[in-house]
């Protein structure tokens, strides 16, 4: 099934899904909050487009390494970078793990240099993440384990969430 954007606008007004064995029978026009099947869950075509660009992302990341080549990373990062960040509560749940009551710091250098966070101030928190955006998102899609990787944690649940850290199931 392909997703294609109708518009980038917030919050989308429409998108047209194109069914692989039916291209032309096969498209939908839908709204926001229709849902589709999606690995024992449901999820709406507004959170359907950035997953596939997340997975295409991190399966090119599974090419590159096979091949030794080394990509430049682009401030389009931060699209998988937020789908991490947003994965917390999956991280979790996949782990087994109590849902957190405390959210996470999470402090983010992108490829130009540019910061990126989510969360709470991270000096007003005991839990925060930094490090440069590529190394979390190789982690959050399970292309680099955490060893690999040059990121912090200050505090139990942020150091948790390194070791559990994924976007999927």
């Amino acid at each position: 099934m392909f997703v294609i954007l109708s518009s980038c606008a917030e919050p989308l007004p429409s998108v047209v899904v194109v069914d692989r064995a039916e291209p032309r029978a096969g498209h939908v026009r839908t709204g926001p909050g229709r849902a589709f099947p999606w690995i024992g869950a449901e999820v709406t075509a507004q959170l359907m487009a950035p997953l596939r660009l997340m997975e295409t992302w991190a399966h090119g990341q599974d090419v590159l390494d096979a091949l030794g080549v080394k990509h430049r990373s682009t401030e389009r990062l931060q699209l998988v970078a937020y789908l991490g960040v947003a994965g917390l509560g999956l991280s979790f749940q996949a782990a087994g793990l109590p849902f957190l009551e405390e959210q996470i710091s999470v402090e983010l250098t992108g490829p130009d240099g540019e910061l990126w966070s989510w969360g709470p101030d991270p000096y007003e928190t005991d839990q925060r993440i930094q490090g440069p955006a590529e190394d979390f998102c190789l982690l959050v899609t399970r292309r680099r384990s955490r060893a690999q990787t040059t990121l912090t944690a200050v505090g139990e649940d942020a150091d948790t969430w390194l070791d559990v850290a994924r976007v999927f199931l």
